[in-house]
């Protein structure tokens, strides 16, 4: 008996390596009966084939007469059912928390320069250097980035490389300042301002990258950090104090906690962890004792403008956060500024 395949076999198989693996059976069936109509009597007839060369209609006819033939892919046998997808774009690397470690930290967020408080910024820079902090963390929207913002705003205010100049000046100040400190620089909404404003006035720019195929505008190059000692935590990823308490500026999760009693609050039902976060401009504090353990979460006040032209009237207020580590172990003090004098949340 013949094992030579007949003009169906030979249509489909010809049909199968011009289309190759990821296209769906069904669509290809349909080019071939539109293709070959003297072939094929029918859809079901063309489908019927495909699936059956492509080792589809069960473990048995695949090993009788699918492999005589060597049609069968090495992989098929165990990936009878592989989805016929193309190559994944997702990026699997590790994306977690950036653990960092100290004895004593400063926490600050919301300055908004150049629409910062400059009273309010030295008081808590002022308590940071009488605490002795080994640690600075800018947690988010050190920058204002006001000029290349997506809301309606008087174009004459101000130019997006003076705002650049001055948060370069800022880093410089702290580094003068506390030399010895590591400081941590955590991207905010207001610091993704310039990767939007790229993304649609100008890919090309976007995608410009250095010599080990890194991109070449990013925030630790325009602030020039590493001049400056300053480490940057992008793609809105957490940072970890110690074994268990976590950072962020607020922005990072899709759905907004605008108004849940308080912004702690809201924090606690996305994170359901010990946090602390910005972004919000209020000092607010939330914890939930369950039956093995306490969650605790915080949010904290800005450094900026409390009545912007843009939302004269709010709910902010001033502040900043101290942080003390000790064998992973941590306390952390929530300051407010008010009337010109730091106090405890």
């Amino acid at each position: 008996m013949s094992t030579q395949p007949s003009q169906v076999g030979i249509t489909t198989r010809e049909a199968l390596e011009k289309f190759g693996r990821n296209w769906p059976s069904r669509t290809i069936a349909g080019w071939l009966v539109e293709k070959y109509p003297s072939v094929f009597s029918g859809f079901e007839s063309a489908y019927s084939a495909v699936r059956y060369y492509r080792g589809a209609i069960g473990k048995k006819n695949r090993r009788k007469k699918v492999e005589s033939i060597g049609l069968l892919r090495p992989h098929q046998e165990a990936h009878a059912h592989e989805i016929p997808l193309p190559e994944s774009l997702a990026d699997n690397s590790n994306w977690d928390a950036v653990q960092i470690e100290f004895k004593r930290a400063l926490v600050i967020q919301d300055v908004h320069i150049p629409y910062h408080d400059s009273k309010a910024v030295t008081l808590a820079l002022d308590e940071g250097k009488r605490k002795g902090v080994d640690c600075i963390i800018i947690n988010g929207d050190l920058c204002d980035f006001y000029a290349i913002s997506s809301w309606d705003k008087d174009p004459t205010a101000r130019d997006f490389d003076s705002e650049i100049q001055s948060c370069r000046l800022f880093l410089e100040h702290l580094r003068d300042r506390f030399p010895k400190a590591r400081i941590v620089f955590k991207e905010g909404n207001h610091e993704e301002r310039i990767w939007r404003f790229m993304w649609r006035k100008s890919p090309e720019l976007y995608s410009l990258k250095d010599g080990q195929g890194k991109k070449l505008l990013n925030l630790r190059s325009l602030m020039d950090a590493d001049n400056y000692g300053v480490e940057v935590v992008a793609e809105k990823r957490p940072i970890r104090c110690g074994d268990h308490l976590h950072l962020l500026h607020g922005h990072e999760f899709r759905t907004p906690f605008t108004n849940p009693v308080n912004p702690a609050r809201g924090l606690y039902l996305r994170a359901k962890c010990n946090a602390f976060c910005g972004d919000l401009h209020q000092s607010s504090n939330h914890v939930e004792t369950g039956l093995t353990h306490t969650v605790s979460c915080w949010s904290g006040g800005c450094l900026c403008d409390l009545h912007p032209p843009y939302s004269p009237l709010n709910k902010w207020n001033l502040g900043f956060a101290l942080i003390n580590l000790n064998k992973g172990q941590w306390d952390l003090d929530n300051k407010k500024i008010i009337g010109g004098q730091v106090v405890s949340a």
